[in-house]
């Protein structure tokens, strides 16, 4: 039999590797490194320290607690958030949500627990949430209904001019993903909305809903400065778009920024292999390798990883690489697998959580109105293999 401090310690790791896994899944979700398979793998591996973390019953609750108290971070709540959510008994719930209000930081994780529940199990404790009159209540039953792109209906309308900022923000998330058109016209009047967050949630919505000449100016005005949402506005621009055009913004704004490793980040995104050979003048300079690097990815459905394109080793990278902490193309080898592929396999096919979503978004970008694909594949495979 075990010794209770022998058990202690193997639910204090349950809950310290299910925190990890959960920001690791959180990060690779969209990543270029992880497939299908390999978030199965990963998915089953959080399952079954959730499963420890469940048979644990009092002890892995007050475990759990004591940790996000710790360590009040995104992993931890999710932890907390989803034996709560589990239990379905009111007093954890209240622990959990308090828990929540006091680290904003780390909300996603609670979204993550959200979405790790079924929605059966969910739906008589979130449900109320939606009318509730705190604001974090009702963000949270926002979050559940897109996590399991449930349409909440006429309510979806009010949602939109809910008064608290990142309830309405959430909920042009959702009628972006569930392609609702009719509500078009209030998407197209949260362009103009007061709150900064609310408009590019807006702006996202409407390229998803037919309403690209609305959003063309603020998802440009987002894309041409530094800033949080940088990033998702130019991977906005370059995807939502018809390539031509895409493919003409992207050379207009490398030709103000040509050394901006966003934008020659964000090249890979328009699908357009005619960069390649730029691309690979990019890989010599060590600002924009990495970046460089990424595109090149984005271009191709290979495992680049079972070739030698990518390295780490400054003896392959040369002496001007060699604060290099992670991988990067090396210019020569991606020229020689150009040319002699052109970019057909010659290693095993692999397509990126982050190549599925850009898909996602732009199928549902070209076909107004329709659902946002859920992108979110797992494969189930062995947790250990």
């Amino acid at each position: 039999m075990l010794r209770p401090a022998t058990i202690a310690a193997l639910v204090a790791q349950h809950a310290e590797d299910a925190a990890f896994l959960f920001v690791q899944r959180a990060r690779q979700v969209d990543g270029r490194l992880f497939g299908e398979a390999d978030l199965g793998r990963l998915d089953q591996r959080l399952t079954a320290n959730l499963a420890g973390m469940a048979a644990a019953g009092e002890a892995g609750w007050e475990l759990a607690l004591a940790r996000l108290g710790d360590f009040p971070e995104a992993g931890e709540l999710f932890v907390v958030a989803w034996i709560a959510l589990g239990s379905g008994e009111a007093p954890l719930v209240e622990q959990a949500l308090a828990a929540a209000a006091a680290a904003p930081g780390a909300f996603r994780g609670f979204s993550g627990a959200l979405a790790r529940h079924a929605s059966g199990r969910l739906r008589p404790v979130v449900g109320p949430w939606l009318d509730a009159g705190d604001p974090l209540l009702r963000r949270l039953g926002v979050c559940a209904l897109s996590q399991h792109r449930v349409d909440p209906g006429r309510r979806l309308a009010a949602l939109l001019a809910d008064p608290d900022p990142a309830v309405r923000g959430r909920a042009l998330r959702l009628a972006g993903e569930l392609g609702r058109a009719d509500l078009a016209p209030a998407v197209a009047e949260a362009l103009g909305d007061p709150d900064p967050d609310v408009r590019w949630r807006a702006a996202r919505a409407a390229c998803l809903l037919g309403l690209r000449p609305q959003a063309t100016a603020e998802v440009e005005r987002l894309a041409a400065r530094d800033g949080p949402r940088r990033a998702e506005a130019v991977e906005l621009r370059l995807v939502a778009w018809p390539r031509p055009e895409a493919v003409a913004w992207a050379r207009a704004e490398l030709s103000r920024r040509p050394d901006d490793a966003l934008l020659v980040e964000a090249v890979g995104a328009i699908g357009e292999r005619a960069a390649v050979p730029w691309l690979i003048e990019r890989m010599h300079d060590p600002a924009l390798a990495h970046a460089a690097g990424a595109a090149f990815r984005d271009l191709f459905a290979v495992d680049f990883d079972a070739t030698d394109v990518f390295a780490a080793d400054p003896a392959a990278l040369g002496p001007a690489f060699a604060d290099a902490e992670e991988p990067v193309p090396v210019a020569e080898r991606a020229r020689a697998w150009w040319e002699r592929t052109r970019g057909a396999p010659d290693a095993p096919p692999f397509l990126p959580m982050r190549q599925a979503r850009l898909g996602a978004l732009r199928a549902a970008a070209a076909a107004p109105g329709a659902p946002l694909a859920d992108w979110r594949r797992t494969r189930p495979y062995p947790a250990w293999s």
